[in-house]
């Protein structure tokens, strides 16, 4: 396949003719990452295919596992990771395979470089978690959806805050330094019920 012979060592976005694609620069990219019931990619999935969105290219990386199929539609192949236009404001990372064993650290390592050198203005990286893991105060709230920013974007967040959706809890004032409080105090009492990746979310 023209694609797989055309891929660099490095993290490449390669049209269906082989053609090296190039990102306007400034646009947001929306990143599913491997998380909990797949529900970011399958939130991505669904996304693109009720949109319609176009197909950019095909991303290509030697620490990915490189695999091929069928296309959701007409003659269309469909590869390990495919880039979507979303009606021309942003893009969409489509992954269906994972990176290679023991290569996630260099495949993300590719991915930061690949995002850095096509000029990408914000990204949203989508994530989901055990539903166990919510504090006694979550529990109570009808929204399961929760948003974290970086000081930068804060002025974008405030469309995720006017539709109710909550702030992941956890930052505040003290910063992320809380995180570690709670997990030490969870450790000291006996009571860790998740693991401590998601400490801010248990609040």
């Amino acid at each position: 396949m023209k694609l797989v012979e055309d891929a660099q060592d490095n993290m490449d976005i390669l049209s269906e003719s082989g053609q090296p694609v190039k990102l306007t620069k400034g646009r947001w990219l929306m990143v599913p990452t491997v998380s909990v019931g797949n529900v970011p990619q399958l939130a991505v999935d669904l996304l693109v295919n009720t949109r319609g969105d176009e197909i950019v290219g095909h991303v290509m990386d030697s620490n990915m596992v490189p695999v091929c199929g069928n296309g959701g539609s007409g003659y269309s192949i469909s590869t390990g990771c495919e880039l979507f236009d979303l009606g021309g404001k942003g893009y969409a990372l489509l992954p269906r395979a994972p990176p290679a064993p023991g290569r996630a650290a260099a495949a993300a390592k590719d991915l930061a470089d690949l995002i850095q050198s096509h000029g990408v203005g914000e990204i949203f990286l989508l994530a989901s978690s055990y539903a166990g893991g919510r504090r006694d105060a979550q529990l109570g709230d009808s929204s399961r959806l929760r948003y974290m920013v970086t000081t930068p974007a804060l002025k974008l967040s405030e469309g995720l805050r006017s539709r109710g959706i909550p702030v992941m809890e956890g930052g505040g004032e003290k910063g992320w330094v809380e995180d570690l409080q709670q997990i030490e105090k969870d450790m000291n009492d006996g009571t860790s019920g998740a693991p401590a990746f998601i400490a801010s979310q248990r609040r």
